[in-house]
């Protein structure tokens, strides 16, 4: 199926997890916060419901961010020194055994869906980013 078939909520939900993917990979550029804070509101059937609401809040937060202060947030939460406080990862550094690796599994899966990985990506296929990615090229 391609982008120019997707009914528009399908492309809104492809739109919302390319978003996701993407601020889970890296911290946001100055021009990502500068399209999110210039973006229209979420098309909802309750103006007041949660995701309006944290979209709204969203919006806001990317018009007065501070780029360098987003990317020590976020290196200092998903990088961090030593251990992560959050980790983006499934399983690449989960304590395994040889015949348990959830790697090795996540790749099988992928495999077996016909899901491969791009060439100039580093990041390992459990990168929580690369999950959602694989999910919108999966429905597109």
């Amino acid at each position: 199926m391609s982008a120019e078939a997707l009914e528009p909520e399908e492309q809104a939900r492809a739109n919302l997890y390319g978003l996701l993917a993407r601020l889970f990979y890296a911290p946001p550029e100055r021009e990502l916060l500068a399209s999110l804070a210039a973006s229209g509101e979420i098309a909802a059937a309750d103006a007041h419901s949660a995701f309006a609401a944290a979209w709204r809040a969203l919006k806001s937060a990317a018009a007065a961010a501070d780029v360098e202060a987003l990317r020590e947030e976020y290196e200092g939460v998903f990088v961090g020194t030593g251990k992560a406080e959050v980790t983006l990862y499934g399983g690449a550094y989960a304590v395994r055994t040889a015949l348990d690796n959830p790697l090795v599994k996540l790749r099988e899966f992928l495999a077996a869906n016909r899901l491969v990985r791009r060439d100039n990506v580093a990041e390992p296929e459990d990168h929580l980013a690369a999950k959602i990615q694989k999910v919108l090229e999966h429905l597109l």
